[in-house]
């Protein structure tokens, strides 16, 4: 390999130099291409990292995932565990996101010197969150992804719906109507796409949310859910549904927010198709 040819690499080298990986990692210049390699940090590991890495380009899928087009993030997916010092190291990285989907485990120390980070924050790896982690998580002021929840209790969602930036939790694929009326409190974008059903008390709960929220899992609608989801203020992005029924689409045609997107729909009868085009807020597919 010519490296002079190469002078990323050069700079990788430089920058993982003293980063202890054990000896069955790859070279540096291998390991900063892919800093996911990367399985643990100490706090003077990470701060010579978040001073040094240049960042690399990442493009998320959909509204509610991190997209860093100019090269600014840093993926250190590999991370099996962050202590509180090496995790407030991290939170200096002056770039976003940060992606830390390794993480299964995040304790309470760690979760506020995490929230003081100021860009996105991808945790995918927690399949559970305590009341604690989720009220310092919360503090976080940029755009929080903790699509490895599957569940979530009230106690838990009225916690993050204090989190003021987007919020993803696509990995919910239940909910119930307590924990929808608590994260219907929250401010910013909502990203609910694990769910593939929604009960009219979910969706009454959710219709009170205010700004973008994201259920691009739904497969199929009851004309209720479609008449409380209609009270929705905002923009609300149900790309999933294939087709829908003239019942459903009558009710969801007195959408009363900002803008609906159906363009996930392949049939439609023409009463629906009329009934949805009289709403301007209403996006359809242009081949229906």
């Amino acid at each position: 390999m010519n490296l002079l040819a190469r002078p990323s690499l050069l700079l990788v080298a430089v920058i993982v130099a003293g980063i202890a990986i054990g000896p069955s990692r790859s070279r540096a210049d291998d390991l900063l291409a892919d800093t996911n390699k990367i399985e643990s940090l100490t706090p003077e590991q990470a701060r010579k990292l978040v001073k040094e890495f240049p960042g690399v380009q990442f493009v998320g899928k959909g509204i509610l995932f991190f997209t860093c087009t100019d090269g600014g993030c840093l993926p250190l997916n590999g991370l099996k565990a962050v202590d509180a010092e090496t995790a407030a190291a991290l939170a200096g990285y002056a770039k976003s996101p940060l992606l830390l989907n390794g993480l299964t485990t995040l304790s309470d120390e760690a979760a506020k010197a995490l929230s003081q980070y100021d860009g996105g924050l991808s945790l995918d790896g927690l399949t559970v969150v305590s009341e604690e982690v989720a009220k310092k998580l919360a503090q976080h002021d940029g755009p929080l992804a903790l699509n490895g929840l599957t569940t979530l209790s009230a106690e838990v969602a009225k916690a993050l719906a204090q989190h003021p930036e987007r919020l993803s939790l696509n990995g919910l694929t239940t909910l119930d109507a307590e924990a929808a009326k608590a994260l219907a409190e929250h401010k910013g974008g909502l990203g609910l796409s694990g769910l593939t059903t929604l009960s009219e008390e979910v969706a009454k709960a959710l219709g009170k949310h205010e700004n973008t929220l994201a259920l691009r899992g739904l497969t199929n609608l009851s004309a209720e859910a479609a008449t409380a989801i209609a009270e929705f203020k905002g923009t609300l992005l149900l790309n999933g549904l294939t087709t829908l029924s003239d019942e459903v689409a009558k009710a969801l045609a007195g959408f009363k927010g900002e803008f609906m997107n159906l363009d996930g729909l392949t049939t439609l009868s023409d009463e629906a198709i009329k009934a949805l085009q009289a709403n301007p807020a209403i996006r359809l597919p242009k081949k229906l």
